[in-house]
């Protein structure tokens, strides 16, 4: 009869050699090819600090395994990628730590017992790790914020983590709890040390700004912002129904006020000036009540008087300045800037993945691209479009004109400019400026990336040029994740400022000024993407400017719903007031008032021509509330329905 042998060491391949590995006394590993071949292989994704170890019962050096348990901490070396533990491993009797690994192997299977920690990568809280129980925390090495932070409340709940169970970042230790506002489930990380709270919304944790009011004041706030919105006419549901993101939607509804004021300055420019002052205080005492909210000593009363200053009769003018005639805003802009995002976050990219249109590339290094000779190359590449252009650009007044810059970054809505005023004379010329853009729409970011580079390497090139030829050389040959390839934020930046056309390009150009001057921005929007852009990795700052792209397009998809073009031609339309028959309008401002004030639609008359009587009647009802406010020692504000009747 045989005698079963076990392993008592293994053959660790190393460079330059190799070297054996004991393992522990009863460790129960039988000496068979195949565990031989498995044990090495484990042994090799593990980090070389966690092979060996200190055997706690005997003090003997070796392999810390003995019947089915690690005896330490397990850990996975920093370029393993796939998660796998041997099926040998039942029990783990300290840490588990995978920083790297991305995915799970579909081998591991068995159950398993981690007595201490588990540290992960985000990216594994996808998968399923049902098999597997722990003692400790769930610990991510990354993301170190919680603000990059991509997992769903869902998940984490999967995971263990809870109101009394911990997920753990570099930046702290949090709490997961669940809330529920008007019906809704409100998901809520909690950070244990500094208090501050997290919201889960559009697929990302955002940090909630504090304020020490109590909720039923925060209540009050946000209901006088609905019903603002609401008479407005931008619609109750502009806002979130969360009292917790109060600062977002007040942000929300002065952008949107910033929408009414260049449409009316653009569309209806006799109007600009009351528009202007309406929406300004407006602006102002929305931009008062949020640093009220959410200052160091907030005053409630203070704030309260705010909610009655904004007041139904202002959103009322709001409205009337948003619901004249004009056209809508192109969404075009922030369509291509979220479509270029999604591009550069793809998990393996190269150059026309990046740039996606020559211009595009062009833009880049036109910016980038500092010797002389590199220059040469690029226009000379780019020289018959930027002749055409040249030439059509004068066909527009010369204040309208834009330089080459514009004709880069915007070139079809330069093209377009052009053609809705091209004279007969010369359509020759529009028509050069349309086939370039086009030719060029037929080649590649790589093609012309090329051509620059064959370019220079014909005409030749001094030493002042290599850097530029490098640069040429790594995106020529460049394929994987942005983040290998944007090892700076002033290079991700440049990237993003070649892609992007919406308006955020204007505050990129801020954020890119204060990152090489290192002077602070006063716009608080820039520093906020300055520190993001600075501290995040590269994927995690292009998710950041995904939402605020995605905010962006959210109002102005509003704005363009509410938009009614007008019917007729602008030029021919009379002023209202001088010709237009506004009875009709009136009427349904004081079936309003009747409806809000708890009157009913029917106690007006509908025909336009009791317009007088109707009046009457309001101003007959509203000084019997005068007087019955005064009589019973009532808030006597109530006089400020007569003022808004006269």
């Amino acid at each position: 009869m045989s005698r079963e042998r076990f392993l008592e060491n293994i053959e660790i391949d190393a460079k330059p050699g190799s070297y054996s590995v004991p393992f522990l006394a009863d460790a129960g590993i039988l000496d068979t090819p195949e565990n031989v071949e498995r044990w090495r292989s484990f042994l090799d994704i593990l980090s070389a600090k966690t092979r060996l170890g200190e055997d706690p019962e005997t003090k003997k050096v070796g392999i810390l395994y003995r019947a089915g348990a690690w005896l330490g901490d397990l850990v996975l070396a920093d370029d393993v990628k796939a998660f796998w533990i041997i099926p040998d491993v039942r029990e783990v009797r300290g840490s588990l730590v995978a920083r790297n690994a991305r995915v799970r192997n579909k081998s591991f299977n068995h159950r398993l017992l981690v007595r201490g920690d588990l540290v992960l990568h985000q990216d594994l809280l996808r998968e399923d790790f049902s098999n597997v129980e722990r003692s400790g925390d769930l610990v991510l090495s990354w993301p170190r914020r919680a603000e990059d932070l991509r997992v769903p409340p869902q998940r984490l709940a999967v995971w263990g983590v809870g109101e009394n169970t911990r997920l753990r970042l570099e930046e702290g230790s949090f709490y997961l709890s669940e809330e529920q506002e008007e019906g809704v489930s409100v998901f809520l990380l909690r950070n244990v040390d500094s208090g501050q709270l997290y919201l889960w919304e559009f697929n990302a944790w955002e940090p909630v700004r504090g304020s020490v009011l109590g909720q039923e004041v925060l209540n009050q706030v946000g209901a006088r912002l609905e019903r603002f919105c609401k008479l407005a006419g931008l619609g109750g549901d502009f806002v979130l129904k969360n009292t917790k993101k109060i600062g977002h939607n007040i942000r929300k509804i002065l952008r949107y006020l910033e929408f009414i004021s260049a449409s009316v300055a653009q569309e209806t420019p006799a109007l600009s000036a009351g528009a202007d002052r309406l929406l300004g205080e407006v602006s102002d005492l929305l931009r008062d009540l949020e640093k009220n909210i959410y200052g160091p000593n907030p005053d409630a009363p203070n704030i309260l008087i705010m909610l009655d200053v904004l007041s139904d009769r202002l959103a009322a003018l709001v409205q009337h300045y948003d619901a004249l005639p004009r056209e809508k805003r192109p969404e075009s802009h922030l369509q291509n800037d979220l479509e270029a995002l999604a591009a550069l976050m793809a998990e393996e990219v190269g150059v026309d993945e990046i740039f996606r249109h020559p211009l595009r590339i062009a833009l880049f290094l036109d910016r980038n691209l500092s010797s002389k000779e590199a220059r040469g190359a690029l226009w000379k590449t780019l020289a018959p479009y930027a002749e055409a252009f040249e030439t059509a650009i004068r066909i527009l007044e010369e204040g309208e004109r834009q330089g080459m810059e514009h004709a880069l970054r915007w070139p079809v809505d330069i093209l377009t400019r052009i053609k809705a005023v091209c004279p007969e004379a010369a359509q020759e010329d529009c028509e050069a400026l349309e086939f370039e853009l086009a030719r060029l729409s037929e080649i590649s970011p790589r093609f012309l990336l090329r051509s620059v580079q064959k370019s220079m390497q014909v005409a030749g090139f001094g030493e002042g040029a290599e850097k530029d030829m490098r640069l040429l050389s790594d995106l020529d040959r460049f394929k994987g994740s942005l983040d290998t390839l944007a090892n700076s934020p002033q290079f991700l930046l440049e990237i993003v400022l070649a892609d992007f056309q919406s308006a955020l390009v204007d505050s990129l150009i801020r954020v890119q000024a204060s990152l090489l001057s290192g002077e602070r921005d006063e716009d608080p929007g820039v520093q906020v993407i300055l520190a993001r852009l600075k501290h995040s990795q590269p994927v995690d700052f292009l998710r950041f400017l995904q939402r605020r792209v995605n905010w962006e397009y959210s109002v102005l998809r509003r704005f363009n719903q509410n938009a009614t073009p007008s019917k007729r031609p602008r030029e021919s339309a009379a002023p209202r007031g001088e010709n237009g028959d506004l009875r009709g309008e009136l009427l349904a401002r004081l079936n309003r008032i009747c409806v809000l004030g708890g009157l009913g639609k029917s106690f007006l008359e509908q025909q336009p021509g009791t317009l007088g009587r109707n009046l009457e009647k309001m101003h007959a009802f509203v000084d019997l509330c005068v007087r019955s406010a005064a009589s019973s020692g009532q808030d006597p504000r109530a006089s400020k329905c007569r003022t808004l009747l006269d």
